[in-house]
């Protein structure tokens, strides 16, 4: 998941998972981190170096972040430096509040 970490310095930040399981139930972060420069060339493909260490095979952008442009200059880059899917996330319609607790909530229940 790529998302914008501040519309003031123009960063951005990512989150790599692996999912695991038969549907897959769970979600392991193997990389995390930001980078200043948002649309920089150095940016996109230091992204693609992390997708391809970690063997991520598809990409998730938030879909606030540049209103798709950073989607389109990622997939640029992709094809000279990693070959994976990108796409827009859809917008959510459930507040980030409530996103975090149905998040959390099965997690926590998991260890009382």
């Amino acid at each position: 998941m790529v998302s914008d970490a501040d519309d003031l310095d123009h960063s951005c930040r990512f989150h790599a998972g692996e999912a695991v399981g038969p549907t897959p139930s769970r979600l392991f972060l193997v990389a995390s981190g930001a980078f200043l420069g948002g649309y920089d060339d150095s940016t996109l493909v230091s992204l693609l170096h992390v997708a391809k260490k970690h063997g991520i095979t598809n990409i998730l952008v938030e879909p606030n972040f540049g209103g798709g442009m950073f989607t389109k200059l990622l997939q640029s880059q992709a094809q000279k430096h990693y070959q994976c899917g990108i796409q827009d996330t859809e917008w959510s319609s459930v507040s980030k509040e409530q996103r975090i607790v149905d998040t959390l909530e099965p997690v926590l229940n998991q260890h009382c």
